[in-house]
């Protein structure tokens, strides 16, 4: 089995570099009604009455291996599984996504398969795709 250190990930400057960002980022926090929920993987937005809930991930070193058995659909199914984990877990219900995908090289059909699991993971979990 691979770990996360010989397939080239580094937990420790991962989270160096999450603190970075979330340290120089928090006070934006407080331009908007945000409800503050430190340690979650959503975030929700106020409005009163109601709120909406709001998330982002990706698939990590998954790609990795998606490269090795040149098999992409999964990635993208694994991808809406995440956000819509994150989603729950605060509580709100996933209505809709946006995507984003970042390449080195732009080939069409990894891009369709990688859309075909993104729309699958939409079908399995009911939200809608709505740009990106």
């Amino acid at each position: 089995m691979v770990t996360y250190s010989e397939a080239g990930v580094d937990i420790s400057l991962e989270e160096q570099t999450v603190k970075a960002l979330t340290g120089e980022l928090s006070e934006t926090l407080d331009y908007q009604n945000i409800i503050k929920n430190d340690g979650h993987f959503a975030a929700l937005v106020d409005f009163g009455s109601q709120a909406i809930a709001m998330s982002t991930d990706g698939v990590g070193s998954k790609i990795l291996i998606a490269n090795l058995m040149n098999k992409f659909d999964t990635v993208g199914i694994d991808c809406i599984a995440m956000v819509v984990n994150d989603i729950l877990c605060v509580g709100a219900k996933p209505i809709a996504m946006v995507d984003y995908l970042a390449v080195e090289k732009p080939d069409p059909e990894v891009a369709r398969e990688i859309a075909k699991g993104l729309k699958e993971g939409c079908k399995q979990s009911n939200v809608a795709m709505i740009g990106g």
